[in-house]
This record gives structure tokens, C-alpha cells and sequence, in this order.
């Protein structure tokens, strides 16, 4: 008995077919941003990077810079006044005991004295001049460096999942703490610094001259060679140093990591994985370090061979115009 039957009807395969392809779309698209950040190249900073770290200053904190950067170029003018003092001292001394000298004793003694409580006050005046700038820079870092850090914070919970878990383990962590670090040095005690000497030397370059100018052009011979010297030795060790700190990082955030979850690494057994990627991120920082030292090393042999050099050359040139009558008194020849 035959039976009719109706037209049958297949019933659509489960969805498997509308979600899948939708989170494997979503899944590739995440493994090719993930791929793109490993490969993208490493953005260098520039001086622009290091002036965008002053936008995190307040009104009151660029008033107190400006207080600090005044105070700097102070403190670093009192140096080369002091040579100038200390210079009088000597031409009075040698002036005095000459041959057939008209000064008197208590001219003398009063010209010593003036000059003793010049240099004492240039003394107090630098040290309070230096004490304002070390504490307003210290003091403005410290707050600089604490915005950069939340900014950063901020700017790391606003990233997707994905860039997050393309992150080595405490890579976050030692790159806010390390960097924070770096910045509040470049722009606390390296600042200030940085405004002191050179004003210490524009002010020197100014006195000199005044002074006696072909003495000043025979000495300042000098900076030329200083010059080269760091221009060919300072990029060598500004690399060598990137990859040094780069490697500590690396090493930091392996400790750190470890450190945080001990109970997960001793459970699996992980420890002497840990302690080899440690080894060898350390044994990496070791050997930039090694390399590091002989480029400091002989930069600094050089920049003091050159100083020496020059105060050499600066007294022998010195003598020789003193002895040929171009020079007045010895004490232009220490100042």
C-alpha cells in the first residue's frame, strides 16, 4: 500500500553558520591588530615629546619653574665671580709684596677684607640660590611625574582587550614605573642642572673676554675639542644605554610578574623556566653593561684630558703675555 507523502520539507542545519562566522571574522581581525603592534616599529622621541611633558604643568607650576630657572641662572653666574674675586685676591697679593710698592698696610688689610666678605657673600649667595632651585624642580618633577603616571594609567584601561594581552607579562607595570622615573630626573635635577652650567658658561665666556680677550680666544680653543669628543662618544652611549635599559625592563617585568602570581609558578613547577628567562635577560643588561663602561670611561678620560689641557695652555700663554708686557697683572690670568 503505497502511501502519499507531501513534499518534504529540510529544516535549516542549526546556526552554527551565523554566529561562527562572525566571532572567526572578529578573532582574525584581533590576530592581525595584534600582529600589526609586534611588527610596528619603535616610535624614537624627540625634542617635541620632551617640551609635550610640560602640558601637564599647572599655571602654579610654571610660575614656580620660572622662580627655579631664575634661581639657576643665578647660582651658575656666582662661579665666575668668584674667580673674579679670588682673581683680585692674587693680583692684590702679588702687587703688594713687588718691589718698590706704594700701598700702605692698612690698605692692604681693607682691600683683603672687602674682597673676603665678597666671596663670603657670593658663597651665601649661591647656596641659597641653589637651595630654591634643587627644591622647586625636585617639587614640581614629583607632581609632573604623578600626572604622567595617572595619564598613562588612564590611557591603558581605555585600551581593548586585545592590546592588553599583547603586553608581556609587568610589561605595564615596569614601563610606568621606569619611564616615570626617567622623566622626573629629565625634568627635576638634570634640568636645573642644565640651566646652572650654562649660564655658568656664557657668564665665564663673558668675564673672560672682558678680562682679556686673547687669552680668552687662546683658551677657549678648548671647547672645540670638547665638542667632538662628545659628539662622537655621546650617541654610542646614549644606543648602548637605550638597549641596557630596555633589557632591565624586560628582566624587571619577569621578576615582577613571578613575584605576583609565586603560589602559580610553585604549583607548576615553572620556577626554573622563570629563573632561566631571568638569567638571560640579566646576563643581556650584563653584557650592554660591559660594553657601557669602557665608552664612559673613556669619554670621561678625554673631556679631563682636554680640561687639563687647556689649563696648561691657558697658563703658559698666560706667563708668556705676562712676561712680554700684554698683561697687567697675573691675577687675569686665574680668572
Amino acid at each position: 500500500m503505497a502511501a502519499d507523502h507531501g513534499p518534504v520539507t529540510e529544516k535549516p542545519s542549526g546556526s552554527p553558520s551565523s554566529n561562527p562566522p562572525d566571532e572567526s571574522t572578529q578573532n582574525a581581525k584581533e590576530e592581525e591588530l595584534q600582529q600589526a603592534a609586534k611588527t610596528r616599529p619603535e616610535r624614537t622621541a624627540n625634542f617635541k615629546d620632551y617640551l609635550r611633558i610640560f602640558s601637564y604643568a599647572t599655571k602654579w607650576d610654571l610660575v614656580a619653574y620660572a622662580a627655579g630657572f631664575f634661581a639657576s641662572i643665578g647660582a651658575g653666574i656666582t662661579l665666575p665671580l668668584m674667580n673674579v674675586v679670588f682673581g683680585q685676591f692674587v693680583g692684590n697679593f702679588t702687587d703688594y709684596f713687588l718691589p718698590g710698592n706704594t700701598t700702605s698696610q692698612s690698605e692692604f688689610n681693607s682691600s683683603i677684607d672687602k674682597l673676603a666678605l665678597y666671596m663670603f657673600f657670593l658663597f651665601l649667595g649661591r647656596f641659597v640660590l641653589n637651595a630654591i632651585n634643587k627644591f622647586v624642580f625636585r617639587m614640581i618633577g614629583i607632581r609632573l611625574s604623578s600626572a604622567i603616571r595617572l595619564h598613562y594609567l588612564q590611557s591603558l584601561f581605555g585600551q581593548s582587550i586585545h592590546v592588553l594581552d599583547s603586553m608581556p607579562p609587568g610589561y605595564a607595570t615596569g614601563t610606568i614605573t621606569s619611564t616615570a622615573n626617567v622623566l622626573q630626573l629629565g625634568i627635576s635635577e638634570k634640568l636645573g642642572i642644565f640651566v646652572e652650567y650654562n649660564s655658568t658658561i656664557v657668564a665665564a665666556l663673558i668675564v673672560a673676554f672682558v678680562k682679556n680677550w686673547s687669552l680668552t680666544l687662546v683658551t677657549s680653543s678648548i671647547i672645540l675639542y670638547l665638542f667632538l669628543v662628545l659628539g662622537v662618544s655621546l650617541p654610542m652611549i646614549l644606543k648602548v644605554n637605550a638597549l641596557l635599559t630596555k633589557a632591565e625592563g624586560r628582566a624587571g617585568a619577569v621578576a615582577s610578574e613571578a613575584l605576583a602570581s609565586v603560589r602559580m609558578v610553585a604549583a607548576c613547577g615553572a620556577e626554573s623556566r622563570i629563573s632561566k628567562k631571568y638569567a638571560a635577560f640579566v646576563e643581556e643588561t650584563r653584557q650592554h653593561g660591559k660594553l657601557l663602561s669602557p665608552l664612559i670611561g673613556g669619554q670621561l678620560g678625554f673631556v679631563f684630558f682636554g680640561l687639563y689641557a687647556g689649563f696648561a695652555l691657558c697658563f703658559w700663554y698666560g706667563a708668556k703675555s705676562y712676561s712680554e708686557g700684554r698683561l697687567d697683572n697675573v691675577g687675569d690670568v686665574l680668572v
